[in-house]
């Protein structure tokens, strides 16, 4: 899909499920008034139908804290979807910029 339209992911989600549910789908007016919203793609090659997930938040930083627990547990299960879209009421938004700090370990502990 290549517009960046809220609506058109939307109703691009929308039409792909119909009235089939998933885990925490939420309802159109919860999408609709949720402040930061993302959309989610299976990174399964063999699912045929890969559609998108919707997954609302209520601050920006509970996106960047799910997208770092993905990343810090990525050794011990293997993420099986990868963000597609993000947008903060209504428009779209990107990964700017991600950063690590590493510290050296105390080998007493």
């Amino acid at each position: 899909m290549q517009s960046e339209s809220f609506l058109d992911w939307v109703q691009m989600h929308e039409r792909a499920w119909g009235e089939e549910f998933y885990t925490g789908r939420p309802g159109l007016q919860q999408i609709m008034e949720a402040r930061c919203v993302t959309f989610w793609r299976p990174m399964d090659k063999d699912d045929k139908h890969l559609r998108y997930k919707i997954r609302l938040y209520d601050r920006q930083a509970d996106i960047e804290h799910d997208l770092l627990r993905i990343l810090l547990r990525s050794h011990l299960d293997a993420p099986r979807e990868k963000i597609a879209r993000i947008f903060v009421n209504q428009e779209p938004y990107r990964i700017k910029s991600v950063r690590i700090t590493l510290e050296k370990v105390d080998p007493s502990t």
